[in-house]
C-alpha cells in the first residue's frame, strides 16, 4: 500500500476517535513522521508468524567455552527462529543483558544447553549480535540449522494483515505528539484489539 494511502487511513482512525469527528483539525498533524515507528512497534509486538521473516544468513562463531555469537544484519528487528545444529529444539524468543537470567549464561553450570538453549540480544563494541548458549566444547564447528528474523520495514512495506494494527498505533503516536492523552489512550486500546484480532 502506498504511504499516502496509509496516512489517509490514520486520519480516518483519528477522525473516528474524535468526539466531533472534525477531520479538518487533523490535517496538519505530522503523521508521516510517526508511520515507521508505528510499523516498528507493530512488528515487534506481533508474533513473527504473522509478519514477514528473512533468512539469517550470518555465520555462527564458536567461543572456546561452547557458547557462540552471530553478528546481526542492519535491518534486524527481532528473532523469529534460531536452531543451532546439536540443539534439541529451536529458540523463538530472546533475552537481553538486563534479563535476570542473562548472568546465568556466563556460568557454564547454569547456562542454557542443548536441551534448553538460550539466545540473548546484546551490543558489543557498537555492534548488535545474538549470543547463544550453548553446545558442548567438543563440538568443533557451530552451524545454523535454521535461522529467521523479522526485519525492520517502512510502513508501506508492512504485510497487509498488519496494517490495521499499524494504523491504530500511528494514530496513537500522532495524538501523543498533539498532547491529547484521552484520544491517545483510546487508540492504544484499539491497537491492542487489532493485534488480538490479527493473531486470533
Amino acid at each position: 500500500m502506498q504511504r499516502r494511502e496509509i496516512i489517509n487511513k490514520v486520519l480516518q482512525k483519528m477522525d473516528e476517535s474524535s468526539p466531533q469527528g472534525n477531520l479538518d483539525e487533523l490535517q496538519n498533524v505530522p503523521i508521516d513522521t510517526v508511520l515507521d515507528e508505528a510499523a516498528k512497534i507493530a512488528l515487534t509486538v506481533l508474533p513473527a508468524w504473522v509478519t514477514l521473516t528473512k533468512p539469517l544468513t550470518a555465520t555462527a562463531n564458536k567461543n572456546a567455552d561452547g557458547s557462540g555469537y552471530i553478528d546481526l544484519p542492519t535491518d534486524y528487528l527481532k528473532l523469529a527462529r534460531l536452531w543451532i545444529s546439536g540443539w534439541l529444539r529451536p529458540v523463538t524468543a530472546t533475552i537481553n543483558e538486563q534479563h535476570p537470567s542473562y548472568p546465568h549464561q556466563l556460568n557454564p553450570v547454569l547456562r542454557g544447553g542443548t536441551a534448553k538453549p538460550v539466545v540473548a540480544e546484546v551490543t558489543k563494541d557498537g555492534k548488535r549480535r545474538l549470543e547463544y548458549y550453548s553446545l558442548p566444547t567438543t563440538v568443533e564447528t557451530h552451524t545454523i540449522k535454521e535461522g529467521y528474523y523479522v526485519p525492520k520495514l517502512k510502513a508501506e512495506s508492512v504485510p497487509d494483515n498488519v496494517l490495521d494494527a499499524l494504523v491504530w498505533k500511528a494514530a496513537e503516536l500522532a495524538f501523543q505528539v498533539m498532547g491529547d492523552g484521552d484520544r491517545m489512550q483510546l487508540c492504544a486500546q484499539r491497537f491492542e484489539d487489532a493485534c488480538k484480532t490479527i493473531v486470533a
